[in-house]
């Protein structure tokens, strides 16, 4: 039996990998085959057999760089401050200074809220008012609902007017 050999395509180490000759197989797929779980087949150029890896060949430098900024999360910052933005505008100056946008998941938006009275105040009557200025002034973020939470040790903030 042929030594296995570890296979490199366009830089990236792919292991589980055994090059034989002109055949490349998958140590994974074979193992999951066995399992029973549904592994697709995918032919390389120039390989021969079932379990070839596909040929990725070389990536778009666009690409490349949108997938490393969404790994990576270089983007978040930004998206962040922008969804900041769209909150303070929203809510206003007197609500903003006492709050701070948390996170956006599956259109619920977290804003983080200093004070219990105004957790209380924001609940009772300006959560539907603000949602739907989010809504028709940014729909590109497709917010659903408002949810607050309290935190107490959350700062006065100073809010830029433009």
């Amino acid at each position: 039996m042929a030594k296995a050999k570890q296979a490199k395509v366009t830089g990236a180490n792919l292991s589980g990998l055994k090059v034989t000759g002109d055949k490349v197989t998958s140590t994974k797929a074979t193992v999951a085959k066995s399992s029973g779980a549904k592994v697709p087949e995918a032919k390389a150029t120039g390989a021969k057999g079932a379990g070839a890896v596909e040929d990725f060949g070389p990536l778009h430098v666009s690409k490349a760089l949108a997938e490393l900024i969404a790994l990576r999360g270089f983007a978040r910052p930004q998206a962040d401050a922008q969804l900041q933005a769209a909150w303070d505008h929203a809510a206003g100056s007197d609500i903003a200074t006492h709050t701070k946008v948390g996170e956006l998941n599956r259109g619920a938006l977290l804003v983080l809220v200093a004070n219990a009275a105004l957790l209380a105040e924001l609940n009772g009557f300006h959560k539907t008012p603000i949602l739907k200025s989010l809504q028709n002034t940014r729909p590109e973020l497709r917010i659903k609902s408002l949810k607050f939470r309290l935190q107490s040790n959350l700062k006065k903030r100073e809010i830029e007017h433009k």
